[in-house]
């Protein structure tokens, strides 16, 4: 009878012991978290070519970065500069 008891506690001892192992998140898991970067977005329209040197230094002072200009089809005359920043 004590046999069996001891083998029951030891059988108890070992499987909470694996699924508390299991249930970890290995080494590889915990040295690359994923990381999602934030960011926000602000527009800067030109119109007419007359580019705003002043509001762009302001912006880029704040910490905003220029990363796309384009132009709308449906708009004459009239660019768009896009910045982004960390959140």
């Amino acid at each position: 009878m004590k046999r069996s008891a001891y083998f029951v506690i030891a059988l108890v001892f070992v499987l909470v012991t694996w699924f508390g192992i299991a249930q970890q998140p290995s080494r590889a898991q915990n040295a690359n978290p994923r990381q999602v970067p934030a960011w926000e977005y602000q527009e800067l329209e030109v119109h007419g070519g007359g580019f705003d040197r002043a509001k762009a230094n302001k912006l880029g002072a704040s910490g905003w970065e220029l990363v796309a200009t384009f132009t709308p089809t449906n708009r004459d005359a009239v660019s768009v500069c896009i910045f982004k920043r960390r959140k």
